[in-house]
This record gives structure tokens, C-alpha cells and sequence, in this order.
């Protein structure tokens, strides 16, 4: 998370949401319930005339997910900015505030439905398992299993390798 501090437009300290994304301070989404993604969502910012998706309007708020999800019939959603790997464990609802899911997920299925590469084909190749040196994750001992144990599903067992090694780097 060091290599994305920055500094707001106002001056205070922040952080990237993404690599090219904006600058937001540190208490963004958790102070209120607001359209946060009207705010910082490069699809909610139409230009003149365009017309923008519902759930741009919606407020949410990043909460406690184990608290908030309760007893509630609504998910509350990782954020994407903060995977696990971050040590962040960051997460964020509609229903907290009011609003509802349903939307942004219905965005989202359309965006999958949209041709983004506009005809551009893309093969990509990600290893199972163990593929020395380029991927691997370590046993309870600290050994490189030969097949897949428990360590392979366990997202707090960090991955290491030459894949994993090229990608932090970026």
C-alpha cells in the first residue's frame, strides 16, 4: 500500500483507489453514506448528455463485513481495490446505507456483456498448482508440496514465485 500514497487535490494524505484512479483521502466511504461512486467511478462520470448507470446515484459505505452481514439477505462486497492479499480487509454495502446491490450487479453482468477488447482476442495461461520456480505456495513446515494440501485454498498463505515476484514489481 506504500507505493500508493498520495496527495488529495486538497492537500491531505490519500490513497490511489487504482493504479491511474483517483486520489481519495483515508476516510473515504467510511464516514457516511453517500454516492461515493458518482464521486471517483470513471463510468459515472458522463459527459454531456450521457446517460449513467443507477447505481452511480446509490449510497453505500464501507463497513465491518462479519458484523454487518449479520442477518442480513444482502451481501456486503470486497473491495476491489483492497484485495486480501493487502492485508486490507475492506468491505462495502448498499443496504447499510439504504440503498441496494441490485444495480451495481446488474451493471456488472451487463459490462460482462459488452465486447470491452471490441474484437481483440486475448489468451492468457495461469498455472493449477506448483509450477517451479514460477508459481508455488509453501506447507505448514515451509516445505513446497508436491500436490495441492490445504495451503492451496487458504487465501493467507501467500503465493510466491517468479510470476508473483514480476507482478509486485509493476
Amino acid at each position: 500500500l506504500d507505493k500508493r500514497s498520495c496527495t488529495t487535490s486538497n492537500g491531505q494524505d490519500g490513497i490511489l483507489l487504482s493504479v491511474n484512479g483517483p486520489c481519495v483521502d483515508h476516510s473515504f466511504g467510511s464516514t457516511s453514506c453517500l454516492p461515493h461512486d458518482l464521486m471517483v467511478d470513471p463510468d459515472c462520470k458522463g459527459g454531456s448528455g450521457d446517460i449513467i448507470s443507477e447505481y452511480c446515484n446509490y449510497s453505500w459505505c464501507y463497513v465491518d463485513g462479519p458484523s454487518c452481514m449479520g442477518e442480513s439477505s444482502e451481501r456486503v462486497f470486497r473491495s476491489p481495490y483492497f484485495p486480501a492479499e493487502s492485508g486490507v480487509n475492506l468491505f462495502w454495502s448498499y443496504s447499510t446505507c439504504g440503498s441496494s446491490s441490485t444495480d451495481w450487479l446488474n451493471n456488472l453482468q451487463n459490462i460482462d456483456e459488452v465486447d470491452l477488447m471490441k474484437g481483440v482476442s486475448m489468451a492468457a495461461i495461469t498455472p493449477a498448482y506448483n509450477i517451479l520456480p514460477y508459481v508455488y505456495k509453501r506447507d505448514a513446515n515451509g516445505d513446497i508440496p508436491s500436490v495441492p494440501g490445504s495451503e492451496y485454498y487458504n487465501n493467507s498463505v501467500p503465493n510466491e514465485g517468479v510470476y508473483i515476484n514480476y507482478v509486485r514489481s509493476l
